[in-house]
């Protein structure tokens, strides 16, 4: 397991989002990735659970008040997940 490190509270505000999804994307599966934010990091969350549904997960390290670490994993499809984004959508489960 590899794992990066992002510290946003160096990056401008209006590009730590684009920063963060650019990082985990370039991820392979089970690598993790570190943040440090100046802040409760919950809109972001909130935007991994939109855009990359079952992708990830999300562990608090250190929860304010001053920094905040979360560690957000990448998390490797199974072959039933695989299946159902090529158009199955899983329920008469006849994956």
């Amino acid at each position: 397991m590899n794992q990066n490190q992002v510290d946003l509270r160096s990056i401008v505000p209006a590009e730590r989002h684009v920063t963060v999804f650019r990082a985990f994307d370039s991820l392979k599966d089970g690598d993790t990735l570190m943040l440090l934010v100046d802040h409760e990091p919950q809109p972001l969350y909130r935007q991994f659970e939109s855009q990359r549904t079952g992708k990830f997960s999300w562990e608090y390290s250190e929860q304010g008040p001053t920094v905040w670490q979360v560690r957000i994993a990448k998390v490797a499809k199974s072959a039933d997940t695989e299946e159902r984004e090529e158009g199955c959508c899983g329920i008469c489960g006849s994956h």
